[in-house]
């Protein structure tokens, strides 16, 4: 049996392995020349100091822990190099055709036919399961602002920022607030002669080391995920949970006695969140000067916003995200998806994000707004699993529900910053229709340091390798065992 896996990035090399794991045989089309997606080098996605916001053990395929990591955050290289030694280790180069763009996807007699461009050679082929590998993050998007044009300074997007050594001396307005905008405003202000950065709302600016229990500070991933925390917030209902988010994201960054533009005034709302070690200090000492409002017009060198106020500026840079793109499909598939590319909040609706009910023998992979790499393989091993028969295929019926609670989700008001902001409830529910999920209930009676290990340490994708198909329980207690001791945790070295 054959599949089609449209993506070369972490998404892409996942569903690789799980096809070859389930014993399809894949064929990966990359339209570029590495692997990588966001993390090859000279993409534009990354620039030279960036690290991720996650730690390196969030940034992980369950069965394929890092091997000696230089630092908790890893650098894009670093990213980049586990990548390629994945993708090595489970041979998937040898089903990968890079320089290969995908120009149509079309149904052909029970089966898919994929056509792609290849070298300037077209090639069409049938394949009996396609995955959808090739990532949201497609066109940059930058807001139409009348005059625009007229701008005398440099303007450009996030994606094509490398580093500051262009704006010494400089002012510069920096647009969204965001992970790339926060990071990208606070390293710019060290060299400019002034950043102003302009927020829609004010966001909690969260250091990449946080306290935890013990008041040992840790990756803050490995202190917010974990079955035990996420268990107390949802027994509180949905505003308390939001109020208690805000308060301790105010405790770790005491942000509110920073600037009247950092503060958060709707406590009861969905908590958003950035990342960045430097820029509440860069605040702090002036560095960065902030404007909470909107650019409603430019003309040549001047700024205008709709606070009634304006700026001059050397440059520009729009940190506001991007639009997915899916040019493959033709109108009739992009209409069963609910494709909305101006949506950068839910472009797609899909069960599990993963299944359309109209689109059998296809899934989709790290196709949703944060997506994580233990959500994509659970997402891979979940569709491949359904193609192989080693767990039930969802009914008809249940992949319809599961998209109408995707379009709730878009539709809410107001919204999150994630379509699935609770990364460990994700993850488990997908476990769960995937056949991975741990036996917490029994563990609880059965073992009770290994049930401790699940549910009060922190989350990992290793978790997943405990039971069900391709399972590896050894290996996956050894990796746990070894996050609990990295963290010299009062609590956790009683475990």
């Amino acid at each position: 049996m054959t599949v089609a896996i449209i993506g070369a990035g972490p998404a892409g090399l996942v569903a690789a392995k799980t096809a070859l794991e389930c014993g399809l045989h894949p064929t990966v089309l990359e339209k570029s020349d590495r692997i990588g997606g966001l993390w090859k080098p000279g993409t534009g996605f990354v620039w030279d100091s960036m690290h991720t916001n996650l730690s390196y053990h969030s940034c992980m395929f369950s069965d394929a822990p890092w091997d000696n990591p230089s630092g908790d955050f890893p650098t894009q290289k670093e990213v980049y190099n586990y990548l390629e030694l994945y993708a090595s280790k489970n041979g998937i180069f040898n089903y990968t055709h890079f320089n290969s763009e995908v120009q149509k996807v079309s149904k052909a007699s029970g089966q898919w036919r994929v056509e792609w461009l290849e070298n300037k050679d077209i090639i069409q082929k049938d394949f009996d399961y396609v995955m959808v590998c090739s990532g949201i993050f497609s066109k940059a998007h930058v807001p139409s602002i009348p005059g625009l044009e007229t701008f005398t300074g440099q303007a450009i997007h996030s994606r094509d920022y490398k580093n500051p050594d262009c704006f010494q001396g400089k002012k510069v307005v920096v647009v969204g607030n965001a992970f790339s905008g926060t990071e990208i405003a606070a390293e710019v202000s060290t060299v400019t002669a002034q950043t102003l950065h302009c927020i829609s709302k004010a966001m909690w600016v969260l250091p990449r080391y946080v306290p935890d229990s013990s008041s040992v500070k840790q990756p803050l991933d490995l202190v917010f995920f974990s079955r035990v925390a996420t268990e107390a917030l949802k027994k509180l209902p949905e505003e308390e949970e939001n109020r208690q988010t805000h308060q301790w994201f105010q405790h770790l960054t005491k942000q509110n006695e920073v600037a009247k533009e950092l503060i958060v005034t709707t406590p009861e709302e969905p908590q958003f969140s950035a990342i960045s070690d430097t820029y509440i200090d860069q605040v702090k000492v002036s560095k960065i000067d902030l404007k909470q409002a909107k650019i409603i017009r430019v003309f040549q060198n001047t700024i205008f916003f709709n606070d009634g106020t304006q700026t001059d500026a050397d440059a520009l840079i729009f940190a506001t995200g991007y639009e997915a793109e899916l040019p493959f499909f033709d109108a009739e598939i992009l209409q069963k998806l609910d494709f909305c590319p101006q949506d950068r909040f839910q472009p797609l609706l899909l069960d599990k994000c993963t299944f359309n009910p109209d689109l059998p023998n296809m899934a989709f992979c790290g196709m949703q707004r944060g997506p994580y790499f233990c959500t994509m393989e659970l997402q891979a091993r979940l569709a491949f699993h359904v193609f192989t028969n080693r767990v039930k295929a969802p009914s008809l019926s249940q992949m319809n529900a599961g998209i109408e609670i995707e379009r709730k989700i878009r539709i809410q008001t107001p919204r999150p910053q994630f379509p699935h902001g609770n990364y460990v409830e994700f993850s488990d529910m997908l476990a769960k229709e995937a056949g991975v999920l741990p036996d917490l209930e029994g563990l609880k009676e059965s073992n009770t340091d290994l049930y401790k290990l699940l549910h009060e340490g922190p989350f990992n994708a290793s978790h997943y390798r405990l039971n069900g198909p391709f399972s590896n329980p050894e290996e996956s207690v050894k990796y746990m065992r070894k996050m609990h001791l990295s963290l010299k945790s009062k609590n956790l070295r009683n475990l």
